[in-house]
């Protein structure tokens, strides 16, 4: 399976990581990682309110995405449409 992961990611444009939650999921944190050192745009969409205020995640997680984290549909709907998907 996790062959299959690394082989998705290495074929993919962009990951859109879903980061709502007490914490981000660590499969997702090693996709994200993953991504980011293969050169991929990284998109982060976060719709959980606790957490708009600032930078509320681990540096790590949030300095690697390609873009600002998207918190509302439109938000995502821009992001993708800058990068034409």
């Amino acid at each position: 399976m996790f062959e299959r992961d690394v082989q998705a990611l290495k074929n993919s444009r962009i990951l859109l990581m879903l980061i709502d939650g007490r914490v981000p999921d660590e499969g997702a944190c090693v996709e994200l990682g993953m991504a980011y050192a293969y050169n991929k745009i990284c998109i982060g969409f976060q719709t959980d309110i606790r957490k708009f205020s600032g930078l509320q995640n681990n540096l790590m997680i949030d300095y690697s995405f390609t873009y600002n984290i998207a918190h509302t549909w439109d938000e995502l709907r821009e992001i993708l449409l800058k990068i034409k998907i």
